[in-house]
């Protein structure tokens, strides 16, 4: 376990307006903020800075920024269809429900906003702030099969405030 270390001014004059942070010496007794030495008060500086550099270039996004503070985002569920090769009048034909990865991007900001992992059931739900969204199904269910086929590989939706919006996202079975 490491142990953090302390920093106190080594007065050479008993006047507190000699003393520079250059003075500073590691010691076990605890300080205050203003007494660390320039090099720990510049590093800092330095994280502050790339950070806010990588904000301004898109390249990481702040979670605050799209967090469901309004009770808002979508939910939705994965369909597949249809599921009987020949449906006879009364005869109900059931829906197959399959797992999904998706990404979120939001349009008025660079970058993913949130990811989309359907349950068993085909069910998901992501909390997002309001506004205008993509969805981008980025793997379908089927890895080897060539079907079924997905309707719509990237799909438009608007989030309001206080609301979930629904998204389903279907998959054509290519039975016919």
């Amino acid at each position: 376990m490491l142990k953090a270390a302390t920093y106190r001014r080594r007065i050479k004059n008993p006047a507190p307006s000699t003393a520079t942070d250059n003075d500073c010496v590691r010691t076990g007794n605890s300080a205050t903020g203003s007494e660390r030495p320039r090099a720990m008060r510049r590093a800092w500086k330095i994280a502050a800075v790339t950070a806010l550099g990588l904000l301004a270039l898109g390249a990481v996004e702040p979670a605050w920024l799209f967090s469901a503070a309004s009770g808002s985002g979508l939910t939705g569920q994965t369909t597949v269809g249809p599921m009987c090769p020949v449906q006879r009048v009364g005869q109900v034909c059931p829906v197959g429900h399959v797992r999904m990865s998706a990404v979120v991007t939001r349009h008025d900001w660079p970058g993913v906003a949130a990811f989309i992992r359907t349950d068993g059931q085909g069910r998901f739900r992501v909390h997002l702030a309001p506004g205008r969204y993509t969805i981008h199904v980025v793997r379908s269910p089927w890895r080897s099969s060539p079907t079924p086929f997905l309707r719509r590989s990237t799909i438009p939706v608007t989030v309001h405030s206080h609301a979930y919006a629904r998204v389903d996202v279907g998959y054509d079975s290519g039975i016919r």
